[in-house]
């Protein structure tokens, strides 16, 4: 198969200028205008948010209800849970959200099938730093690294990799632990950002490695701070946190961190559309993203966390090596299902 990385890139470029311009568009709010939105948000009363995380979403949606007098309603559930509910929703013409939260490439996946409305003009767009922008119907709102998880009684500094080709070491056969490319999630699109970057006969040797791949990232994090494996990849920067004073600690090669952008959009004919834009735009306030880049989440209006310990601050530095393209991923989870069998 040949490995296009010039095509896509270009389209990619397409794209980016594509949102760029929109982003420039959605920025021009006028104040009677917006007032005027915030006046009829007020008057629906509500917001419905469906979100595949309550971490961050519900102490932002405390600060909004506090600060709008707007109540929030929120439901959690697996991104492709919340992607199927939208769906049995629009057609059953019984539209029970307004915002939703998920991956970008999910999102963009229900974009084209007609499940979101654009969010409009929001006078917070103006805010986001590149590489983040909107194409005025899918709002990132953070961004979610993906280093690797080491076990540091059994990586001593010297080994530790410094390049995503090191992990092409003879010593890591059979010692590495994983999450599954073959299926949606993190693993296919760090995968996909390590095609894009390497090549696909990185990937192939890759595969020689024997990477045990797992399906529960919170075990698998356990497995390496108990010494079951002194590698797992790739890890979510969020989780770290939660892993301070076992012997693990996450680490980005030099070349980068793939990483996942969290998005919001605003359900086709959602029951409180002004409440919705509303919402949408104060995630991207001072206060939001700082929760945000409280929890390890990379800021998408470039707040810096004064919270984190140093080993994590580290890793939120390090370089974004690329996302996935979510117009490739049916085609790149049949890939790597036929190279990992």
């Amino acid at each position: 198969m040949t490995h296009n990385r010039g095509g896509h890139a270009h389209r990619n470029l397409l794209w980016a200028a594509v949102a760029v311009c929109a982003a420039s568009a959605a920025s021009v709010v006028h104040a009677d205008d917006w007032n005027e939105t915030i006046a009829n948000a007020r008057k629906e009363g509500r917001v419905v948010i469906y979100a595949t995380s309550t971490a961050v979403v519900r102490p932002i949606s405390e600060l909004f209800e506090k600060k709008y007098g707007i109540t929030v309603d929120i439901l959690e559930a697996r991104p492709t849970e919340l992607r199927e509910r939208a769906r049995a929703e629009f057609a059953a013409g019984r539209i029970n959200g307004d915002v939703q939260f998920n991956g970008y490439s999910s999102l963009a996946l229900q974009r084209v099938d007609g499940l979101l409305q654009p969010h409009g003009a929001l006078p917070s767009t103006s805010r986001l730093v590149a590489p983040f922008s909107t194409d005025r119907t899918v709002l990132p709102v953070s961004a979610g690294r993906f280093p690797i998880l080491l076990n540091t009684a059994m990586v001593p500094p010297d080994q530790e990799p410094k390049s995503w080709k090191d992990l092409l070491d003879p010593k890591w056969k059979g010692r590495m632990l994983g999450d599954d490319p073959r299926g949606a999630g993190a693993a296919l699109l760090t995968y996909m950002v390590l095609d894009d970057t390497f090549g696909r006969p990185f990937i192939e040797k890759l595969a020689t490695q024997n990477i045990t791949f797992g399906r529960d990232f919170a075990v698998s994090e356990r497995r390496v701070a108990r010494g079951e494996y002194p590698i797992y990849f790739p890890v979510n920067v969020t989780s770290l946190p939660n892993l301070l004073g076992l012997p693990v600690k996450g680490i980005v090669p030099s070349e980068g961190a793939p990483y996942v952008m969290g998005s919001a959009a605003i359900h086709n004919k959602a029951p409180h559309p002004q409440a919705a834009r509303l919402f949408l735009d104060f995630l991207l306030s001072d206060e939001s993203q700082r929760l945000y880049a409280d929890s390890g989440s990379t800021s998408v209006t470039g707040q810096v966390s004064e919270k984190l310990p140093p080993d994590i601050a580290r890793v939120m530095e390090a370089k974004l090596l690329g996302t996935s393209d979510w117009r490739r991923l049916d085609e790149m989870a049949k890939t790597f299902t036929a190279i990992f069998r």
